[in-house]
């Protein structure tokens, strides 16, 4: 269809009304192109209308895919083999989609070309040769130049846009700024507090009139304990402060000692607190239980109660761990260097859990042996080697009759039942010779080939094995479809073999 006359009139002399029955007529003939060269659905069935592209090849195909799907179907409902015939229906989709790529992308490519004298190729390169290099940012134009770099812009900005503060066009805020620093007087700063003066002062200082405390630098104090490899984190933490808390109160009773000995009193006339900084929540929430019996808490208890009386008082606080605080990381690598140290252990007594760890790796290691020795369960074994292939499948899915039979062997396939003298024979009826196993009915038997390619490409998209039970318990979505494709075997069996 063509249209030569409707873009040739003059837009410029039309009033409102023509303009919108134009804009009408435009609209009418794209869509009545659209009908004419697209397909569009109606009810049920397509219309008669195909892509320009579309040829009689890609319709023979077509009707060769459908009719193929059609005889897979009635043969799936009579139970016969459909190996072959499933190959074949693959195959014959791959052709139709590559037929059907080609053809449209042919198509295309004409299309484009009937646009230019220049076919897409060409066109494509040559636009892209004929593009103008990038150019640096041009942000604000000075004059008849623009600024290249952001420094040129901010140094433009700051010459052009921005002027000077000056008292004549300040405002309120500007000149009260100014009288506040006009009022300061000139002279040179102060230099600061020497550590000696701080210390000085501290100790003529009355601790509980003060609102505040300054932080004195000092040099870290650094002490290594090791512990013997059973202790626990939680002990380590515990440990660190008891060990701070103690050396701590011994530096006050040695100060004590030396006042005595000048002939003063023991007093030091001010209360000392000290405070004691962990990453350890576990640690300080067990010291500020007092009735807590454990060992390492209970001498941090009497501890503090003792500095309690030489007037030394102690303040735990937490701090966020590998936070970049530098007494933290300090103590993080000091910690690492008593770990490595070859001595004995400054700590050796084991906690609870150590034994509770201990002891359930002795009942697992048993259990492990006498699950691997037993003569039962050769098909369970099979499939999950190892305890822990079993406690990973039961938290992947949950316990069913079907997928007990599955993993044990026992149920209702005719292996098993013409050992037991309740079947005639052993044989599978797909074909009548060959034995009917668990392993036969999930990978080869053509009754169930339809759920078994589900299941199969489903592991294939994971790139997992669909049969190895310990992978498939690792992926969710694959062991439940594992477990539906075993649900559905187990409950059409009985039929199946017609017990």
């Amino acid at each position: 269809m063509t249209n030569t006359d409707i873009l040739e009139r003059d837009i410029g002399s039309l009033n409102t009304a023509g303009l919108e029955k134009l804009i009408d007529d435009i609209c009418g003939i794209i869509h009545k192109a659209c009908e004419e060269s697209m397909p569009t659905k109606k009810g049920r069935s397509l219309m008669k209308h195909r892509p320009l592209w579309w040829t009689e090849k890609l319709t023979d195909l077509k009707k060769e895919v459908i009719q193929l799907h059609h005889r897979l179907n009635r043969m799936r409902r009579r139970n016969l083999p459909l190996d072959q015939l499933a190959e074949e229906l693959n195959n014959k989709k791959a052709i139709y989609a590559e037929e059907l790529r080609a053809e449209s992308s042919r198509s295309f490519k004409e299309f484009c070309e009937l646009q230019t004298k220049e076919n897409v190729w060409t066109l494509t390169n040559r636009l892209l040769k004929d593009t103008a290099p990038k150019r640096p940012p041009a942000t604000i134009k000075i004059g008849d130049n623009y600024t290249s770099s952001e420094t040129e812009t901010a140094q433009a900005l700051l010459d052009h846009f921005y002027g000077d503060d000056t008292p004549d066009n300040d405002t309120h805020q500007h000149q009260f700024l100014r009288s506040r620093i006009g009022n300061e007087p000139d002279g040179v700063d102060e230099p600061p507090f020497a550590v000696e003066e701080m210390e000085a002062s501290s100790r003529m200082a009355v601790w509980e009139r003060l609102s505040s405390v300054s932080k004195v630098q000092k040099l870290y104090i650094k002490k290594r304990l090791k512990l013997h490899t059973s202790c626990s984190v939680f002990q380590a933490e515990l440990l660190a402060i008891k060990e701070a808390c103690e050396w701590t109160l011994d530096r006050r009773l040695k100060q004590g000692d030396e006042r005595h000995q000048r002939g003063t009193r023991m007093h030091m006339g001010f209360k000392e607190v000290i405070q004691i900084l962990s990453d350890s929540q576990a640690a300080l929430r067990a010291l500020q239980k007092r009735s807590n019996t454990h060992p390492i808490v209970a001498k941090t208890h009497d501890t503090i109660y003792t500095a309690a009386q030489v007037d030394l008082n102690f303040i735990f606080s937490w701090v966020k761990g590998h936070a970049g605080d530098a007494g933290n990381e300090i103590a993080d690598e000091t910690a690492k260097g008593a770990a490595t140290q070859h001595k004995t252990p400054d700590y050796a007594k084991f906690p609870m859990s150590f034994v509770k760890r201990t002891m359930r790796e002795k009942t697992w290691r048993t259990w492990q042996t006498r699950y691997e020795s037993a003569e039962q369960g050769a098909r369970t074994k099979e499939l999950l080697p190892k305890l822990t292939d079993i406690c990973a499948l039961w938290k992947a899915t949950k316990v069913s009759f079907q997928l007990t039979q599955a993993l044990t062997g026992h149920g209702y396939h005719k292996e098993y039942l013409h050992r037991f003298k309740i079947a005639a024979d052993p044989f599978c009826p797909c074909d009548n010779t060959t034995t009917q196993t668990l392993t036969h009915l999930l990978r080869e038997c053509p009754r169930f080939e339809y759920n078994r390619l589900r299941h199969e490409m489903l592991c294939s998209n994971l790139r997992i094995s669909p049969y190895c039970v310990t992978e498939l318990s690792n992926k969710q979505s694959a062991i439940e479809s594992f477990v539906t494709f075993i649900n559905y075997i187990i409950d059409k069996l009985k039929g199946f073999n017609k017990l």
